[in-house]
């Protein structure tokens, strides 16, 4: 299951967002989440992997939203099926399930990592497209329904990333979907030389990538293999 958290903002612990409500107990809900936001500037292996450690011990540690949680190399990102993601017999088209997979892999960026995604992208200027993607679909998702996206790091290669998902829902550890998706680190600014081609992992980013954990092959249900 999607454990529940609170995320806190730059690096400072819990920041809470009341929801309307006088009670500074009272957790935030839902898109209000704010996520964690640590070291996304460094450039050596100790202080990211720093950061990354202290993202995962704030998502860990405080309880309140139940939208995301990180445990030892597994991210898991919560998503309600809306109707419009659904086809008109209420079943979730299976195209919106590739969605909440790259959705899960923007939220683990800032989440676990401690690089927000946009930040990535709009600041850094690097990219993620996607080389290869695949699922195998179980058994039908249903609109209503709340699905744990559950993220694993497959590989790290010199300048790409392999992700294994796997997809739970309600009252079940049973998969309703797996699927893999290798993507490439590509620059995206064009004043430099690299532009629009593959590079190489930052140290930074790599380290906190080693520090969430590389699990290797996944077996067919989507859980590491033994």
């Amino acid at each position: 299951m999607c454990r529940p958290v609170i995320f806190g903002r730059a690096g400072l612990g819990v920041d809470p967002v009341h929801n309307g409500s006088d009670d500074p107990s009272r957790p935030m809900q839902g898109d209000l989440v704010r996520s964690v936001r640590v070291g996304a500037t460094g450039h050596n292996g100790s202080s990211a992997a720093g950061a990354c450690a202290l993202a995962q011990h704030t998502l860990r540690a405080v309880s309140g939203s139940d939208l995301a949680s990180v445990a030892e190399g597994v991210y898991r990102y919560a998503v309600t099926m809306a109707w419009g993601d659904c086809d008109p017999a209420g079943i979730v088209y299976f195209p919106r399930l590739f969605e909440k997979f790259h959705e899960a892999m923007e939220r683990w960026f800032g989440d676990a990592l401690g690089q927000p995604y946009d930040q990535l992208i709009l600041g850094r200027k690097l990219g993620l497209p996607s080389v290869h993607t695949e699922a195998d679909f179980r058994s039908p998702c249903r609109f209503g329904e709340r699905l744990c996206v559950e993220l694993r790091v497959v590989r790290l290669g010199r300048s790409s990333l392999e992700l294994a998902y796997r997809v739970v829902g309600p009252g079940s550890e049973a998969a309703r979907l797996t699927g893999r998706t290798v993507c490439a680190l590509m620059d995206l600014d064009p004043a430099r030389p690299t532009h629009a081609r593959a590079v190489t992992w930052p140290p930074d980013l790599r380290a906190r990538i080693e520090a969430f954990g590389v699990t290797g092959p996944v077996s067919a249900t989507g859980e590491p293999a033994s």
